[in-house]
């Protein structure tokens, strides 16, 4: 690729990460969420992925390290659920109305959702791009 895309690809991508986690960060309480911002950060290695080429992006997101990823998000995902099962009311009053966490353990649904959308549209460019 030109040196141009390198060099506005590697300063563009951090800028997307930002937003895409920003979206990930505020889904609970504003319009995105896991699915929007993991998407969005997936768009940010899509742009070095095709700026540098796949055997370069496959060092910073090497594919056993998104499988494990994308396995631990799920898993929390799970541990998550059952702990809001057993003990939504003592969440809720120990965290109080009205505050960053209101919204209970949501945020981190949303982040551990957001892990799994990454890793997942990542392997797709993955393969998409070996072919």
């Amino acid at each position: 690729m030109d040196i141009v895309v390198r060099t506005i690809a590697k300063w563009l991508a951090p800028f997307i990460w930002l937003y895409g986690i920003y979206i990930l960060l505020h889904g609970h309480i504003t319009p995105g969420g896991s699915f929007s911002g993991g998407a969005i950060v997936a768009a940010g290695a899509v742009l070095l992925i095709i700026a540098y080429g796949t055997k370069d992006a496959e060092r910073v997101f090497h594919e056993d390290n998104l499988h494990f990823v994308e396995a631990f998000a799920g898993l929390f995902l799970v541990f998550s659920i059952f702990v809001d099962a057993f003990f939504r009311d003592d969440i809720k009053t120990l965290l109080g109305a009205f505050n960053i966490l209101s919204a209970g353990h949501i945020l981190s649904l949303n982040m551990a959702g957001g892990l799994m959308v990454l890793s997942a549209l990542i392997m797709i460019i993955y393969v998409i791009s070996r072919r």
